[in-house]
């Protein structure tokens, strides 16, 4: 807390310090002009004046920039947002001049004061330059607010792309952890003395598998055809492994094999239905991935008839590391545009759903 309040008062003095610049060097240039024109002002009134009327610009902006963040006029370009920021610029000019005539009756006590004698004697001087002000603050804000959004978007590429590397050294992990590794050359072992043609063909997997992982190392995204090829071979290993116990059925749409999904997307949710949904069954149980195309979205899901979603005494559901990783990058890849759902389904077992946006590059 103490760092943070630090970092905004740093912040302040800067910006305070910044419009004291421009007041100060709008004081010279007023002071010096005059001098030329042998029409001397006394320095302190030209500072002070130069001064307030800067101060109460500096207000006035951050209100522009409020106006500007809250109606912006970008892409896509609303009428309305324009015709709001037209009101507000006539009201930005009338507010700084009735403030200026305010805080000049301050600053200098001595001069004649009649508020709309001195409010008229301004507006008829400067209306229209208050308006140039405003439509210049409106662009500042709108630029420093597209560079902030720029800078937001590199930061979370950045956090994107260790996520992404996280991911698919955990992938690597979970697929060539010891028990995994050992249960897959014990299949091999025992298929080698019953079935060498089978044997043969789970080395092959296990070795397409791994080519896989690495082929996308560092891509976001990948289509779904894709992401189905990779992980074909860990299901095939997987039915080598359980045997009858493990059924899987295919519900693709055709149309939605192009489309981009997240790299790794059906990897987590594919091993999460079969270790704690399809293994502890002694019958075993089926895993169907499905996956359909309506309305400009991709829908994604994976249904299992196993033992069901697992919950905390509080009743939150434990979704595992795997789970948590990939709605953590959903976030940053889609934000509000995906929606994330793990439920049971009437018929029971678990359902992992994924609706994301439908584009193919």
């Amino acid at each position: 807390m103490i760092s943070l309040s630090a970092h905004r008062w740093r912040k302040v003095l800067w910006v305070f310090a910044l419009w004291t610049f421009i007041g100060l060097t709008s004081a010279a240039q007023f002071y010096y002009s005059n001098l030329a024109l042998e029409k001397p002002v006394a320095w302190s009134r030209s500072w002070r004046a130069a001064l307030s009327d800067w101060y109460i610009l500096a207000v006035l902006y951050f209100g522009a920039a409020y106006i500007s963040r809250r109606f912006p006029l970008e892409q896509p370009f609303r009428f309305r947002h324009l015709a709001i920021h037209l009101g507000c610029s006539a009201l930005f000019s009338v507010t700084h001049l009735a403030a200026y005539v305010l805080v000049r009756a301050v600053v200098f006590p001595a001069d004649h004061f009649a508020f709309v004698e001195s409010f008229t004697w301004w507006f008829v001087r400067r209306f229209y330059g208050n308006l140039i002000y405003y439509w210049t603050f409106v662009i500042v804000a709108h630029l420093l607010h597209s560079y902030q959004r720029l800078r937001e978007r590199e930061v979370r590429a950045a956090e994107l792309e260790t996520r992404l590397a996280r991911t698919q050294l955990s992938a690597l992990k979970s697929q060539l952890e010891p028990h995994f590794l050992f249960n897959t050359l014990n299949t091999i072992a025992e298929l080698v003395h019953e079935d060498a043609n089978a044997a043969e063909q789970t080395l092959t997997r296990l070795s397409e598998l791994l080519r896989l992982s690495l082929k996308t190392t560092g891509e976001q995204e990948v289509s779904l055809q894709e992401e189905i090829a990779f992980i074909e071979p860990y299901l095939d290993i997987q039915r080598l492994r359980m045997g009858s116990r493990l059924a899987v059925c295919w519900e693709i749409d055709p149309n939605a094999l192009p489309a981009r999904v997240p790299n790794l997307l059906l990897q987590p949710i594919i091993e999460n239905a079969i270790r704690h949904g399809i293994a502890p069954l002694p019958a075993g149980g089926t895993v169907t991935i499905i996956a359909r195309c309506d309305n400009g979205q991709l829908t994604v899901a994976v249904r299992d008839t196993g033992a069901g979603i697992t919950a905390h005494s509080d009743g939150a559901v434990k979704e595992g590391v795997g789970l948590s990783n990939l709605k953590t990058r959903l976030d940053c890849l889609y934000g509000a545009r995906h929606q994330f759902s793990l439920r049971s389904p009437p018929q029971g077992g678990c359902e992992v759903s994924v609706r994301l946006p439908l584009h193919t590059n």
